[in-house]
C-alpha cells in the first residue's frame, strides 16, 4: 500500500486467528518499525470497531515520515492473532495521483466490457435479409444490472455493411459514444 509521505492516514484492519475474522479480546497496542529500525509505540492510534474483527490504524504524520514501515497491532487478549501493516510512501502521492488508479481501474473494466463480459446489446437493427446493420453496445460493472440503465460504463454504436448477398459483413464498426 503507498501512503503520502509525512500526512496523516487512517485505514481499516481485519484480525484472524487460524485464518478466520476473529474479534480482538484485549486492549489493542501497535508499534511500527520505520525503514527498517526496531519497533517503537505509534504516535497514531488503533481503535477496535465495536466487538468486530475490525480496527481502524490512524497513523500520524510522525509515523509516516518515512520511506516504508511495518505497524504491529497486538491484542492483549490473545485471541486474535499479531497484525502487520505494511506500507511505503510517496512523497509525490497525491489525491490526483490516487485518481490514476480509478482511471486504470475503470480502463481495465471497460476492456473488460469489450471482451463481452457484462456487455448488452440491443435497439439491432436488420436489412432486409436480417443481417445486423447496426445496434448499440453498453458494458456494466456490475453484472446485475447488466441491460438496465444502472452502473452503465460505456456505451457503443455497432454498423455494419455488406456486399451483395454475403452473410459476413464487408465493414464493422464499434465506435464508443
Amino acid at each position: 500500500m503507498a501512503w503520502q509521505y509525512g500526512v496523516a492516514q487512517t485505514v481499516a484492519v481485519t484480525f484472524y486467528s487460524a485464518g478466520e475474522p476473529t474479534a480482538p479480546t484485549g486492549a489493542l497496542s501497535a508499534t511500527i518499525s520505520k525503514d527498517g529500525g526496531a519497533f517503537a509505540s505509534i504516535s497514531g492510534t488503533v481503535t477496535q470497531i465495536g466487538a468486530t474483527a475490525c480496527a481502524l490504524l490512524s497513523l500520524a504524520i510522525a509515523d509516516t515520515t518515512c520511506d516504508a514501515g511495518v505497524v504491529k497491532i497486538t491484542d492483549a487478549g490473545g485471541t486474535a492473532d499479531d497484525r502487520y501493516v505494511e506500507f511505503t510512501t510517496e512523497a509525490d502521492y497525491t489525491a490526483t495521483r490516487a485518481g490514476y488508479i480509478d482511471t486504470v481501474a475503470a480502463g481495465v473494466l471497460r476492456v473488460l466490457g469489450l471482451v463481452q463480459e457484462n456487455q448488452y446489446i440491443d435497439n439491432v437493427v436488420t436489412d432486409s435479409r436480417l443481417r445486423m446493420t447496426s445496434a448499440r453496445l453498453r458494458t456494466y460493472s456490475a453484472a446485475g444490472s447488466v441491460g438496465t440503465a444502472n452502473d452503465v460504463l460505456a456505451t457503443y454504436t455497432i454498423t455494419a455493411t455488406y456486399t451483395g448477398t454475403e452473410e459476413a459483413p464487408t465493414t464493422y464498426k464499434v465506435v464508443k459514444a
